[in-house]
């Protein structure tokens, strides 16, 4: 199966369009599609996987989305919101810290990044897979998805077109 994007000469903008034109979406649906890329693509969070969301006060939007998307597969999933940290690479709280050693996989949309931190670090070399997202904002986060969104995709196999959004490949 090969994939072309809509704007190819061999996709049927028609057909294309009426699909775009039908999707109503609103940010909060964009939040929850970018949310689930994260849990199911990026991280493939499993059933028996603890899970820590970490944010602060300016990301505390993602953070919950990402949580309630994340516990839809595991029953171990825990949010914390934390206090801002004054610059990027500042260790998070002592207790944050702490949880992050202890998790399977940690989320962390931050203002500012945990990414070099000795808590991030130890975190790993206990296993715990990480991803960090500095600075990101609930925009930043949802709009990508949005745009991504009203680009149609055609698969097309030896014997037929198929026409599908990306919301159907996620």
């Amino acid at each position: 199966i090969r994939v072309f994007i809509s704007n190819r000469k061999n996709c049927n903008k028609e057909f294309l369009d009426k699909i775009i034109e039908n999707e109503k979406k609103t940010f909060n649906d964009f939040l929850n599609i970018a949310a689930k890329t994260v849990v199911n693509i990026c991280m493939e969070i499993r059933r028996h996987e603890s899970v820590l969301v970490i944010a602060d006060p300016s990301t505390s939007e993602i953070g919950q989305e990402l949580y309630k998307v994340a516990s839809e597969i595991s029953d171990n999933v825990l949010l914390v919101i934390m206090p801002f940290t004054r610059h990027h690479g500042d260790e998070p709280p002592a207790t944050v810290a702490e949880l992050m050693r202890t998790q399977n996989v940690v989320l962390a949309p931050t203002k500012f990044s945990i990414t070099h931190t000795k808590a991030r670090i130890q975190a790993c070399k206990d296993g715990a897979r990480i991803a960090t997202m500095p600075g990101i904002t609930s925009e930043l986060f949802a709009i990508p998805v949005a745009k991504i969104d009203t680009i149609s995709l055609v698969l097309v196999s030896p014997s037929q077109e198929i026409a599908l959004n990306v919301e159907d490949i996620l």
